[in-house]
């Protein structure tokens, strides 16, 4: 990778081109495994003879510089050795061990981390192939010692150049397989500042959560912004007043997660103090984040206060009295609060405070309240110096309840036209203890009332859907229901006008004629008595068009028959319905009784027939002159009663045929029809023939 930085030459800030590298393996030569890929890796840091970097001005195309980077074993020995440097010599310290087979027979830690090279051991070399690349993306100073890195403090700003970084002492046919070519504009580049990490305050102590990378994308470990963190802290939110916690940065061991923890102890709590994390990218520049703050807070208090005795007399006054732990196990529990509190509710849900403005004191332990006329719960609350609150379980105090609620006022009904059912709303009662509402509906006025739902209904509205139709009105009253189950007595009935959704009775046929292309129907009236108009229509078989509307007539002036004149042949299916006057339909047209006509084909009446005995046959001849005729069937039978069977089939030319399957002396019937191209036939006709 490679990078645009800022480094400081002679006090003055210059931009330079920083490069860092890491050999890789051979796939030309390796096979796939992950193993041998990092064997073969390995084995490039056994050339010992460095990295040649190419620099190419891409405006000229002329190489400027060329320059042979080996690492310096002396300073980074001494760096590895050195008692001074910190984290920076135990870096050198992975570099040194890894590069150059130097074993440390006790293990290091880093982050909280064992790192420790296992000699002899066949995961040795990709062992020292990880903890070199973690060396070197700890520490760019560091990488450099070990020849994998380098600074270009020659590059000219807004320059075009492309860096090509090979082995050295590679044939030329290496080079191609064994460089890496980079394009860079030498500018300075700015670095975002890393995220504000999450703070979460506990007692004395502070956990700080920041994301190192976003899993959601396809971001490689070597891709993030930052290879190590620092953090800091401060009394106050100036910049100059930051000092670092940790004094070896933090970075992750994993790519399973996207965020780090750190977590570090408080002098004090109730105090602000501010954190911010410290950015080290892997060119050994330094970014802070923003800065969080908050406060340590002592763990709450967990002592309860214990209701010992409840009661609520004739006259409505509850009593509670209660202990608390240092009446029983804890002597000082005392110091720890600031007072008590009593609370009620009806719900075990919403309590309200009914002690007053002011914390009953530390050493009360009753309570008592008048003019109580509903049951309820209660709790006494035990308020700390912290301000925490420490409920009791609750009590239940039941009050003596034989008043029903008063009767529901304002019940309305109107019809709902998308529901199809009527709707009914209501005034709320008032009383605090009531619990819902029963509704009640009967179909005559003087009907015994029905309940219309099992559940209780809470609201003040509610929409019947279960009304029936058979009758015109509907009756519904209502009563209201507390929590101790007294009922009110049922309001005054109210009615509704149910509007008509009854579809009249169906027509039915009771009979047609044909006669001459004439279809004529006749059939039967709507029984029922609001019947306003009648419709007849007519559909020809295997068509998708819907049904024709013959005619429509007023109840009044309604026949009961029909002439259709003028039809084609073909089969016809006719509807008679009845429409009402609110134009309700009798049945659909898939249910409505129907009546299909075929009208039938010309008849086919001249079939004849010639005895020849010399030849011992048969010969039929027929006229028929209608068009669209496909082919003529004929039936045949021997003897005068025996059974008519398909003999032949001809086509729609032919008017003539012999049957020499004949024998002399007996009698053959013979029956023919035509069919036409629209699948209907003509009439059958029939001879019969003796053979003499």
């Amino acid at each position: 990778m490679a990078k645009s930085i800022q480094i400081t030459v002679n006090g003055s800030p210059k931009t330079v081109v920083a490069l860092r590298w890491l050999p890789v393996g051979d796939t030309l030569t390796a096979n796939s495994s992950a193993t041998n890929y990092y064997l073969n890796a390995w084995e490039r840091f056994k050339n010992r003879n460095g990295y040649v970097i190419e620099r190419r001005n891409v405006a000229t195309g002329t190489i400027e510089r060329s320059i042979t980077i080996l690492p310096d074993t002396v300073a980074l020995g001494n760096c590895a050795r050195s008692t001074t440097m910190g984290f920076e010599s135990e870096v050198c310290d992975l570099l040194y061990g890894a590069l150059y087979d130097v074993i440390d027979s006790s293990p290091g830690t880093i982050n909280g981390q064992t790192i420790e090279i296992q000699a002899a051991n066949a995961q040795e070399r990709p062992q020292r192939y990880s903890l070199t690349a973690l060396g070197a993306e700890m520490s760019f100073k560091a990488s450099r010692l070990a020849g994998l890195g380098w600074i270009d403090s020659t590059a000219v700003e807004n320059s075009n150049y492309d860096y090509r970084i090979r082995e050295a002492g590679t044939t030329n046919a290496d080079t191609a397989t064994r460089s890496h070519q980079l394009r860079i504009l030498a500018a300075i580049v700015g670095q975002q500042a890393p995220a504000a990490p999450l703070a979460t305050f506990g007692d004395k102590k502070v956990t700080l959560k920041w994301r190192w990378r976003n899993l959601a994308t396809t971001q490689l470990a070597f891709q993030k912004a930052y290879s190590n963190y620092h953090v800091e802290k401060s009394t106050t939110s100036s910049t100059a007043g930051f000092s670092r916690v940790t004094t070896k940065p933090i970075f992750s061991f994993s790519d399973l997660t996207d965020s780090l923890y750190f977590n570090t102890t408080l002098d004090t709590n109730g105090v602000t103090r501010f954190f911010r994390i410290v950015g080290r990218t892997p060119f050994d520049e330094e970014v802070n984040s923003g800065v969080v703050s908050g406060m340590g807070k002592a763990t709450p208090l967990k002592l309860y206060p214990r209701i010992d005795s409840s009661s609520i007399s004739t006259t409505n006054q509850a009593y509670f009295r209660w202990v608390f732990p240092s009446d029983t196990i804890i002597a000082n529990a005392n110091s720890l609060i600031k007072g008590f509190v009593v609370r009620r509710t009806t719900d075990l849900a919403n309590f309200s405070i009914i002690s007053g403005t002011s914390l009953l004191s530390v050493s009360n332990r009753q309570f008592s309240l008048s003019n109580v006329t509903t049951s309820g719960y209660y709790v006494v609350t035990a308020v700390s110096t912290s301000n925490d609150s420490l409920n009791s379980i609750p009590v239940f105090l039941e009050t003596i309840d034989e008043t029903p609620p008063q009767v529901p006022t304002g019940l309305t009904a109107t019809w709902q036209a998308a529901t199809k059912g009527v709707k009914l709303t209501w005034v709320a009662n008032s009383e605090v203890d009531l619990l819902g509402y029963k509704l009640f509906r009967s179909n005559l006025a003087d009907e015994e009332p029905t309940l219309i739902a099992d559940s209780l209904v809470n609201v003040t509205t509610f929409i019947d859907t279960l009304v029936k139709l058979d009758n015109p009105r509907a009756y519904y009253s209502i009563l209201a229901i507390d929590k101790r189950y007294n009922h009110s007595a049922l309001s005054p009935k109210i009615s509704i006008r149910k509007p008509d959704q009854r579809p009249p009775a169906r027509p039915l046929f009771k009979g047609f004629s044909i006669s001459n292309r004439t279809i004529q129907l006749d059939w039967i009236s709507s029984i029922s008595t609001d019947v306003a108009t009648y419709k007849l229509s007519r559909k020809t078989k295997n068509t998708v068009a819907s049904p024709t509307l013959l005619k429509s007539w007023p109840k009044a002036s309604s026949p009961q028959t029909y002439a259709d004149t003028a039809l084609n042949v073909g089969i016809y299916t006719y509807y008679v319905q009845a429409i009402d006057s609110t134009n309700n339909m009798s049945t659909d047209s898939i249910d409505v009784e129907l009546l299909s006509v075929a009208v039938g084909k010309p008849r086919l009446d001249i079939f004849t027939s010639k005895a020849d005995t010399i030849f011992k046959q048969i010969e039929l001849r027929w006229t028929y002159d209608v068009a669209n005729v496909v082919e003529f069937e004929i039936l045949k039978a021997e003897g005068a009663s025996s059974q008519l069977s398909s003999w032949k089939i001809t086509d729609g030319s032919t008017r003539s045929i012999y049957d020499d399957n004949v024998a002399t002396g007996k009698t053959y019937r013979y029956s023919i029809r035509a069919l036409f191209k629209d699948g209907m036939n003509s009439n059958w006709k029939e001879i019969s023939v003796v053979l003499q």
